[in-house]
C-alpha cells in the first residue's frame, strides 16, 4: 500500500505544483484586483451589490404556496388539514353508527357492499364457521348468485 502511494504521489507531483502556482498567482492578482477596485467608488458599490445579491440567492428557497380566499398555505400545511378532515370524518362515521339505529346507517351499507342485509349475515356466518353455505331455513327468498336464501 505504502509503495503504491508513493507511486501515486509521484505520478500527480508535476500536476500538484502546477496547480499550486496557479493558485499563487491568481490570489496575487485578486489582491491587485481588489486593490484597484478600492481605488475606484462606483467599482466598489458594484461589488457591494453583487455580494448582497450573491448573499440574497443563497438565502433564497423556493416558496410554493396555495391561496384560498386570501390565505396562503403551503403544501404540508394543506397535507396536515386533509388529514384533520379525514380523521373528523371516520370518527364522524363510527359515532353516527353508533348514535343512530341500525336501519338508517348499518342496513344501507350493507346493502351496498352483499346486496341485502340477509346475505351480509350468511357471509358472516359462513366467515364465522368456515363453511361454504349457510342454513336455508333461515331465509325466505332464495339467491342465485350465491347459492343461498336471502
Amino acid at each position: 500500500m505504502l509503495q503504491l502511494r508513493e507511486q501515486l504521489q509521484h505520478c500527480y507531483q508535476p500536476f500538484h505544483d502546477y496547480v499550486n502556482g496557479l493558485q499563487s498567482a491568481l490570489i496575487g492578482r485578486l489582491d491587485a484586483l481588489d486593490a484597484s477596485v478600492a481605488e475606484h467608488p462606483r467599482l466598489t458599490e458594484i461589488s457591494t451589490r453583487l455580494t448582497t445579491l450573491a448573499d440574497a440567492v443563497k438565502k433564497a428557497r423556493p416558496h410554493i404556496t396555495y391561496r384560498f380566499d386570501d390565505i396562503a398555505f403551503a403544501w404540508w400545511e394543506l397535507l396536515g388539514l386533509a388529514s384533520i378532515g379525514f380523521v373528523f370524518s371516520a370518527f364522524s362515521l363510527l359515532l353516527a353508527a353508533k348514535i343512530l339505529p341500525d336501519s338508517w346507517l348499518a342496513n344501507p351499507i350493507t346493502v351496498g357492499m352483499f346486496g341485502s342485509t340477509s346475505n351480509a349475515i350468511c357471509a358472516l356466518y359462513e366467515q364465522a364457521n368456515g363453511v361454504r353455505s349457510c342454513p336455508s331455513f333461515t331465509f325466505t327468498e332464495i339467491d342465485t348468485s350465491r347459492g343461498h336464501r336471502k
